[in-house]
């Protein structure tokens, strides 16, 4: 009788720099301006995620698929943006990126008009991140951090808090934020705001924030500056307990 042999373990790798060629997977649209794009890589297999908050360079071809020339991917620098990486698995090779459908620029156009069987380039995962399990949580962000801010929050374990505020352009793109911890979550919708302000004036509605609560900002650059000054200055906490991110600068563009 012959017995099959368990399947052996990825080898593990680390990220490296190089840009890894990915193929989608799948399309879906969580909300009328957020689509999940899933991707596949070879060169995936075996890498294992670094932070629930982790980013990677995402590199556009300038079709739908790379040509047959290696350096293709590695020349392109002005085709890359940055995004957050999320389910990363290290079996499958698989991951996802959340995309807002804002109908400009080189990945917006490109979320817009993706299908199943197109490439993209991925350098990384990067981050340093680390939830605190014993800690309590504050997360501020707008749509750009929303994914990241998921991936942030189901790491939470049971028996912490978590007070969630999150600009959206409107009621429709709401989300649900799964958690093991008790989470109070407030949307700002913009409506007729300008993108950002929302989220700056998240401060006058933060109330009593504890001396141990730990804080994690990303999003628009100066909303981020202003929630990150309100912590440090006005509700007084320690610098390493605040984690602030700019992941977007309004009227520039990452190239």
């Amino acid at each position: 009788m012959s017995i099959t042999p368990p399947p052996r373990p990825p080898q593990r790798r680390p990220a490296g720099n190089a840009p890894k060629r990915a193929v989608v997977q799948e399309v879906a649209d969580l909300t009328p301006r957020m689509r999940r794009v899933t991707l596949r890589s070879d060169e995936l297999v075996g890498v294992d995620p670094v932070s629930p908050d982790q980013r990677v360079k995402l590199v556009f071809p300038e079709g739908r698929v790379f040509g047959d020339d290696p350096t293709e991917m590695g020349r392109a620098r002005r085709r890359r943006r940055t995004y957050t990486l999320l389910d990363l698995d290290a079996v499958t090779g698989t991951a996802a990126v959340d995309f807002v459908l804002h109908g400009t620029g080189l990945a917006g156009e490109w979320a817009a008009g993706v299908r199943p069987g197109d490439e993209v380039g991925i350098v990384g995962p990067v981050g340093r991140y680390e939830v605190d399990p014993d800690a309590d949580l504050l997360v501020v962000t707008d749509e750009t951090g929303l994914p990241a801010a998921r991936a942030v929050l189901a790491e939470l374990p049971a028996g912490r808090w978590a007070r969630v505020h999150v600009e959206v352009a409107d009621d429709a793109e709401r989300q649900e934020l799964a958690s093991a911890a008790d989470v109070e979550l407030t949307w700002w919708p913009r409506g007729d705001a300008g993108p950002g302000e929302p989220m700056a004036r998240v401060v006058d509605h933060l109330g009593d924030v504890g001396p141990d609560t730990k804080a994690w900002v990303a999003g628009e650059a100066a909303a981020v500056l202003a929630v990150r000054a309100h912590l440090l200055g006005t509700v007084g906490l320690p610098r390493a307990q605040v984690d602030a991110v700019a992941y977007w600068t309004l009227g520039r563009t990452e190239a």
